[in-house]
């Protein structure tokens, strides 16, 4: 894998996961954060619409995720070039053309996974307006709940988000295929986004 095309970006394909929770441990802080530390409210008195307020905000940040991602991949490049020579890895196919379609292609669905973990930060973050308690559900149900029940429920590798999101990241695993993991994170990302925009628009911003 790391002589073909795609090699000079397989590192940060494999890690890209990681980076996916990090993303949503970081949305659902910000997020919560400015509920419970009146900043949302503060704002609302200078811009009152609240839903182009948030999406504004959450675009900003997708942007923000969207070089953040890039750099990383560049980087994992960069590392992945000095670590060649030393393990025999042929590079001489990584800077041809379908090197750079397959380094693109690695991006995108890393970036996809990364806004469905964003998104979903953001609802646990909106739902509950305190970064404790969210962090504590979101860390429980993505993390042991998940990966316990997997073990023994091949099936949640199909269903549970965040196993969804992963799969979508590595670009299709034997337990999810890539098309059926965008079809189910899509609608997944719908539905929480769809959670989030009614929240925000019906409850009381009181801190």
């Amino acid at each position: 894998d790391l002589n073909a095309d795609g090699g000079a970006t397989e590192a940060f394909a494999v890690g890209a996961s990681f980076a996916g929770f990090l993303v949503f441990v970081t949305f659902i802080a910000m997020t919560a954060g400015e509920f419970s530390g009146g900043t949302f409210r503060a704002l609302l008195l200078r811009y009152p619409k609240r839903l182009r307020l948030l999406v504004g905000k959450l675009t900003g940040l997708l942007v923000l995720s969207a070089a953040a991602v890039a750099v990383a991949e560049v980087l994992t490049v960069g590392v992945s070039l000095a670590m060649a020579p030393g393990q025999d890895v042929d590079t001489s196919q990584w800077f041809s053309w379908d090197g750079a379609t397959a380094a693109l292609e690695h991006f995108g669905t890393a970036y996809l996974g990364v806004v469905g973990w964003a998104i979903f930060g953001a609802t646990l973050g909106i739902a509950f307006r305190s970064i404790p308690v969210a962090l504590g559900v979101g860390f429980a149900w993505a993390g042991p709940f998940e990966n316990i029940v997997v073990d023994s429920w091949e099936s949640g590798y199909r269903y549970f988000p965040g196993q969804v999101l992963g799969s979508l990241i590595r670009g299709g695993t034997a337990e999810l295929g890539f098309a059926r993991a965008v079809v189910t994170a899509a609608i997944y990302t719908a539905v929480a986004a769809t959670i989030a925009t009614f929240l925000t628009a019906r409850r009381d911003v009181t801190s």
